[in-house]
């Protein structure tokens, strides 16, 4: 029989404002290598309304400890009413995002 005990539950982070979609899939990615965690993408899904793009990213990484025992981490990233904007940083433009995190 399987033993599962979770650690922390539910715990969320929310963000509203101007970031780098890619530089957040990036961080989440990195985070996930440096801990030494293989990356599992349960699911991924953009969709596109009036109000902006929909994101969603589910992510199920683990970490094997032996042949019977491993971690597993739930991840998921959604974003809301995510729209284009340029931004201009250290004199160059560059193209980020605006959006719900």
């Amino acid at each position: 029989m399987v033993e599962k005990r979770p650690v922390i539950e539910q715990e969320s982070i929310a963000y509203e404002g101007i970031f780098g979609l890619k530089d957040v899939y990036k961080m989440v990615y990195d985070w996930m290598s440096d801990k030494g965690y293989v990356p599992v993408e349960k699911r991924v899904q953009e969709s596109v309304t009036k109000a902006g793009k929909h994101v969603e990213l589910e992510l199920e990484p683990y970490k094997k400890f032996t042949d019977y025992a491993k971690s597993v981490i739930r991840i998921h990233v959604t974003g809301h009413d995510i729209t284009d904007v340029e931004v201009a940083k250290d004199g160059h433009k560059r193209k980020m995002q605006k959006g719900r995190l």
